[in-house]
């Protein structure tokens, strides 16, 4: 019987170590040095691999960093000043096809229609 648990307890070894190294290839392909993840999810099993998963992926962020900062620069070597979706993020999925949707005079921004001011600060009101 003690063979059957020993036995049992190498095969659940060899698992948590497959699964370990499984998560810390996820953390590698999400930036991070994968080596600590994979201690972490040996050690503490499920918790560390709920901690991999909510990982922020960093070469995405990274990846979207360097696309908005050529976006501005590139605008801004061509016109001399950012373009000004480029800076400002907008809806334009409900603000396009809404037809009370309104565009902001001040700022050029698409606003829904229920949206009482502009992100720059200009209200629905005064743009007239």
């Amino acid at each position: 019987m003690v063979v059957v648990y020993i036995l049992f307890a190498i095969i659940a070894l060899v698992i948590d170590i497959l699964i370990a190294k499984r998560f810390q290839s996820i953390a590698e392909d999400k930036g991070y040095s994968g080596s600590g993840y994979f201690w972490l999810c040996l050690l503490l099993g499920v918790v560390g691999y709920t901690i991999v998963a909510a990982l922020p992926d960093m070469t995405t962020r990274w990846m979207i960093k360097q696309m908005g900062s050529e976006t501005v620069s590139n605008d801004t070597q061509r016109t001399g000043e950012a373009h000004p979706i480029s800076s400002k993020a907008v809806d334009y999925t409900s603000a396009t096809h809404n037809s009370s949707s309104w565009k902001c005079k001040k700022c050029g921004s698409v606003n829904a229609g229920y949206v009482s001011s502009c992100s720059c600060g200009q209200s629905k009101r005064e743009n007239g």
